[in-house]
């Protein structure tokens, strides 16, 4: 039998209530020669009940079953390791493909022979039950290349007193590759099982410094379910995404320990990851004290580092502006369906 164009693999956990979509944004893509692997990493509910229910119905589904929980890196490598395809993709149990995306990916991917290509990301709360936007990375027409520097920069934020030099996008780790399966068996790479956040910077950082040719297309395929939702601002029930930031910064310390031939923008940036990710880490403390602290502790602490206050105002002000969009897209919703459906 030969290989199919593209391998997707799955790692779920605890997803019996969201792996079916996942699937069936696989199974409802335009490009059909493919295989799903489905990781779980020893779920407690019905998730692998779930995925046999539709391998009976679609031989191209296989669940592989982990022993012990071991995180989203060893599923995924569990996955890597069996991936028969040309192209092997990426796709979390909560989040889902639009039906052009492999086919578009694979086609571009082979025609511009590169190692790895992404897409841009829709913005999904899972809790209003609509899309929100996109992620914005790939701002330029077309196919972009992305360079190591590239990829740096656009992971890492900025951080000043004045509140429009901090800023708080979410990071181009998030978009799920699509990597040609030879080259990413040369490199010998796999997922660091250390991390179970920031998982995906640290492998598409170790791609581009083997030299893998990576490119971003300025189109989103890929529907991220937001763990906080940006228009409900309430946690989604299927997302697994547990921020830790203190994972970034080891994983940040692990890179220049071992890497010492970095150019030195590529270490300023990383050092800038590593400086916004610790201003991160203080301002959720100070969030936290605001509601307990006296107003003269207040000023004081607004006194020493006024950046976190700063960051505090802008907060209030996206908080108002969600609200307020949140009432609009529900009204444009509303209105959109029939009287008497």
């Amino acid at each position: 039998m030969a290989a199919p164009t593209v391998t997707v693999v799955i790692p779920a956990y605890n997803a019996a209530h969201c792996i079916a979509r996942a699937i069936h944004s696989v199974q409802a893509q335009t490009l059909q020669d493919f295989e799903i692997i489905v990781v779980d990493d020893a779920s407690l509910d019905e998730t692998c009940a779930v995925v046999r229910r539709l391998a009976a119905a679609d031989h191209r589904i296989q669940l592989v079953q982990q022993q012990r929980n071991g995180g989203p890196s060893a599923a995924r490598n569990a996955g890597l390791a069996r991936a028969t395809g040309t192209w092997t993709a990426l796709l979390d149990a909560d989040d889902a493909y639009r039906p052009e995306r492999l086919e578009r990916l694979c086609a571009l991917g082979t025609q511009h022979d590169l190692d790895a290509i992404g897409d841009d990301i829709v913005l999904f709360d899972d809790v209003a039950g609509m899309e929100v936007g996109e992620g914005g990375y790939a701002r330029k027409p077309g196919l972009q290349r992305v360079s190591l520097e590239d990829y740096l920069r656009t992971t890492t934020y900025r951080v000043g007193v004045a509140e429009a030099l901090w800023r708080e996008d979410r990071p181009i780790s998030l978009v799920k590759l699509v990597m040609r399966t030879a080259s990413l068996r040369s490199t010998g790479l796999s997922y660091s099982a250390r991390y179970r956040y920031c998982e995906d910077f640290l492998f598409a950082y170790d791609l581009l410094r083997h030299g893998a040719r990576l490119a971003l297309l300025n189109r989103a395929m890929y529907l991220y379910t937001e763990p906080l939702g940006s228009i409900s601002r309430r946690s989604s029930p299927h997302s697994r995404t547990v921020a830790d930031r203190q994972s970034v910064m080891d994983a940040v310390d692990e890179i220049l320990a071992r890497d010492t031939s970095l150019a030195p923008a590529e270490r300023r940036l990383l050092l800038q990851r590593r400086r916004s990710t610790e201003m991160a880490m203080q301002y959720s403390a100070f969030r936290h004290d605001t509601a307990t602290c006296g107003k003269a502790e207040l000023l004081a602490r607004v006194v020493r580092k006024p950046e976190l206050w700063c960051r505090f105002v802008r907060e209030l002000r996206h908080g108002f502006a969600s609200r307020l969009r949140h009432k609009r897209l529900y009204k444009v919703a509303d209105a959109s369906v029939p009287v008497g459906a």
